[in-house]
Parts: C-alpha cells; structure tokens; sequence
C-alpha cells in the first residue's frame, strides 16, 4: 500500500532538524480511511449517445479511490462492437443503437 504524506515546509525544517541531532527516529503515522473517498461510478450514468459507425473511446466516469482502476465484473450486455476494458475504459465502435443496462465491478489500487 502507498501512502501519501502532506507535511508543511516548517514541519519537514524541524524533523531534518531531529534526524541530524539524533541520527535515528520514530514515525507513527495514522491512517485516516475516511480521509480517502470511496470508489465510485455513478450508479446511472448514462456512459454517452454513442453513434453507430463512430468510436466510444474514453475513460469510464470513475470518481474517488486511488488510480489506477480496475473492472473486476460486468453483468449486463455490453452494446455491440464496445468493449469495458479491464483498465476503466470503454473502447470500440458501436453497431447497434438501443439501451444497455449494465452493472460494473470496480477495485482501485489498494484493493
């Protein structure tokens, strides 16, 4: 797991300041969960007027987490000539118009 630590330029002074007095040191850090937003691709999102005969290559609208994503399932029916990539994106060219229902799995880097 990688964590990202915010410390201000005067808090990184006084800990270089510990280090040289004292050659060794102790971190605790405390992980804050809610601290990072939830995963999350909107529940209805309408993923575009796709035309026939043009490409639907583009990211999924997948917000929160921390990139990279990954699709885990997809129920539902994929439209003709488009396909849910494993990496969070549609690609392909659409052949037939209509309404295609689909629920999608997703898992972002921590898991």
């Amino acid at each position: 797991m990688m964590l990202l630590l915010s410390i201000s330029h005067r808090e990184l002074r006084e800990l270089r300041k510990v280090i040289q007095m004292n050659g060794q040191f102790q971190i605790t850090l405390t992980v804050d969960p809610s601290a990072i937003p939830p995963l999350a691709l909107a529940p209805t999102q309408d993923l575009g007027d796709a035309n026939t005969a043009l490409p639907a290559n583009e990211a999924l609208p997948i917000t929160g987490g921390t990139p990279p994503y990954k699709v885990t399932n997809v129920v539902g029916t994929v439209p003709p000539g488009v396909t849910i990539n494993g990496d969070g994106t549609q690609s392909g060219t659409p052949t037939t118009p209509g309404s295609y229902p689909l629920t999608i799995t997703l898992q972002d880097s921590l898991g």
